[in-house]
């Protein structure tokens, strides 16, 4: 007696997982698609970044030209600088010890920082402050970090001949910190006073654009840390804002 070997599975067995097969190639074109997009959409996002920074760095608050900011002993006073012309305010008393140069942060304007003139004069000090460009009622857009530290050194050279032979004292706070130790680098001040200095606009864009890398900054805008070097005398503080 022969022994029958075993059929064979019918055709269709093996025919019914094309489908299946077939779906499972669409889905993974599908994936493959959705990551090329995405990668596709964050270079994008870098190379956006990249070409804009400044926006990114500035948070300029305009004013109206017809703004009136209504502070006693305080004159506005406007300072023409290559293709633009800034606006600041200058508290002048009539027998001052000296003047505080004070460089801002990067958000709002005189209206917002020109705020505590009542310490200036209880010191007997004047108070120059300006708006960068962009802010307040001052013309042009930031470009550069040499158009800014130029626009920065014009204000200087503007006020500082009115106090010879009285103090001169630089003042930033945040971003301003950068702009001012880079000015007492290479100017004559009395004292240096930078309130929430950083030590490089990376750890900045890090800390506010955690999904970005540092590479998309590629300019070198100004930092306390490394701005240069001055013999006067420097003080140094750190704010910390709990939110």
């Amino acid at each position: 007696m022969s022994v029958r070997p075993p059929d064979k599975p019918p055709l269709t067995a093996v025919g019914d997982a094309g489908p299946l097969r077939a779906t499972w190639l669409s889905w993974q074109r599908v994936a493959a698609l959705a990551c090329i997009a995405a990668i596709a959409a964050y270079a994008l996002l870098l190379a956006w970044v990249y070409l804009r920074q400044e926006r990114l760095l500035f948070r300029p608050e305009p004013l109206a030209a017809a703004h009136e900011f209504g502070l006693p002993d305080v004159r506005e006073v406007r300072i023409d600088v290559d293709g633009a012309t800034l606006s600041a305010l200058h508290l002048k008393l009539p027998q001052p010890r000296g003047v505080v140069f004070f460089l801002h942060g990067n958000n709002g304007n005189l209206a917002t920082w020109f705020t505590n003139s009542d310490f200036y004069r209880k010191a007997n000090y004047d108070l120059f402050m300006l708006d960068y460009r962009g802010y307040g009622k001052s013309s042009g857009r930031i470009e550069s970090e040499a158009q800014l530290r130029a626009d920065v050194r014009a204000a200087w050279n503007s006020v500082a001949p009115q106090y010879a032979g009285k103090h001169k004292v630089i003042y930033g706070r945040s971003l301003g910190t950068g702009l001012a130790s880079g000015l007492a680098a290479q100017v004559q001040s009395d004292l240096t006073i930078l309130v929430s200095p950083y030590c490089s606009m990376g750890e900045l864009m890090q800390m506010y654009y955690p999904l970005l890398p540092a590479a998309v900054l590629p300019t070198p805008w100004p930092r306390a840390a490394t701005s240069g070097r001055f013999t006067a005398g420097c003080c140094w503080f750190m704010v910390k804002r709990t939110l």
